[in-house]
């Protein structure tokens, strides 16, 4: 089973070396690894170059586009990807060593399309990554009614088909939650998560719901939830998204009046 990894970055230099890192220790070997930068600024195309010469790696492929935007940069890179099946990494998360190993032996046992991993969030610390014996834990489906309340496939964890990687590449937020709510109200295919944490995932100032506004991130997000709910009749979930809404406006207006 041959693994095209996606990557996309916009001024990663401060951790995209050790992302790469965690692919290059992977014990699963049949892959390739699709960079696409996004017109960084800083020394990110720099980094990545030379990573790739001093580690000889020649499955390894960068692509500088302009400053496209991430949803139209994970769309070139999937066009790029050589393989029919495809892993995501996102510049600043990481992999347990085992990861692809365990998810081909579960995805192949069990006859998968999509196949995600639990997540441990971490800092600015690499944490002590676990290391694993090479036999997969449980794999459970993850229905839309669960993914209607909370987003439970972290981006960086998944390997899935690639004709399923289908991003809207007009959207700016929730790139990824829209295309796993899709592939569900569609049911393109079923989606698993392995019951084992392989995938790290590093919340930092600099991600865009920090950078920009959280209330912003949590109302766009209740909305694409409200969206998918009414499309799919879906009525719990539709109450939980606007309620959370009126929560987030009574809550910013509770606080603007504070500052007046």
């Amino acid at each position: 089973m041959q693994i095209s990894i996606l990557i996309t970055t916009y001024n990663s230099e401060k951790y995209i070396l050790q992302a790469l890192d965690s692919i290059v220790e992977q014990t699963y070997k049949n892959y390739e690894v699709v960079i696409v930068d996004d017109g960084s600024q800083d020394q990110t195309v720099r980094i990545i170059n030379n990573y790739i010469i001093s580690h000889t790696c020649g499955n390894f492929r960068l692509f500088p586009t302009s400053h496209i935007g991430r949803a139209q940069a994970l769309g070139y890179a999937v066009s790029l990807a050589k393989y029919d099946w495809v892993a995501i990494l996102d510049s600043d998360d990481l992999w347990n060593r085992y990861k692809l190993e365990l998810q081909v032996k579960c995805i192949l046992d069990k006859n998968l399309e999509f196949l995600s991993t639990t997540t441990i969030l971490f800092g600015e610390n690499v944490p002590k990554i676990d290391q694993f014996p090479v036999s997969h834990g449980r794999a459970r489906e993850i229905a839309l009614n669960k993914m209607l309340l909370r987003n439970y496939v972290a981006h960086s964890s998944v390997v899935f088909k690639k004709s399923l990687a289908l991003y809207d590449i007009n959207r700016m937020s929730q790139i990824d939650l829209e295309l796993w709510l899709r592939i569900l109200e569609k049911k393109l295919t079923r989606i698993y998560c392995l019951e084992q944490q392989l995938t790290y995932h590093r919340i930092h100032k600099c991600q865009s719901f920090e950078a920009t506004s959280y209330l912003k991130y949590g109302i766009n997000w209740n909305k694409l939830g409200m969206r998918y709910s009414l499309r799919t009749r879906k009525f719990l979930p539709l109450l939980f998204h606007v309620a959370a809404i009126m929560v987030y406006f009574l809550f910013n207006k509770i606080k603007r009046k504070r500052y007046i």
